[in-house]
């Protein structure tokens, strides 16, 4: 939404990338950084991004994209009665499972558990319906 956007752009002015208000790669790439800074935690391969429509973040792992993940599932959760919360760890563990299976299942989704292309798109659009 708007104030998703603006917090973006602000980012992207802040550490000196084109404020356009858009996540894409220079900028998640920053925030990936930053983070790293932050906590101390290791650098998530760009791979692992599910842009490519190959990549699955599968339960184990640990980083950026999960906290990410866990967030907006947490989001949602906080909305919607059908949607389990978990934590904001950055690890993908089983609670974060049991928020993933049911998410796939309500968006029609095959119910993997990992999160591909196709979920890694739903939670997004989710998460842009929250902000809207």
């Amino acid at each position: 939404g708007a104030s998703t956007a603006a917090a973006v752009r602000d980012f992207q002015q802040y550490y000196g990338l084109v404020p356009n208000g858009e996540a894409g790669r220079a900028t998640w790439e920053k925030i990936a950084e930053v983070y790293q800074e932050l906590t101390g935690a290791a650098p998530l391969p760009l791979e692992a991004f599910p842009e490519n429509g190959r990549a699955v973040i599968l339960p184990g792992e640990r980083g950026f994209t999960v906290l990410v993940i866990q967030s907006i599932l947490h989001s949602l959760s906080q909305v919607y009665g059908n949607v389990p919360d978990c934590a904001l760890t950055g690890v993908f563990d089983e609670e974060t499972l049991r928020a993933v299976q049911p998410f796939q299942k309500l968006c029609g989704l095959p119910v993997t558990g990992g999160v591909d292309c196709q979920t890694w798109n739903m939670l997004a659009a989710a998460a842009g319906e929250l902000n809207a």
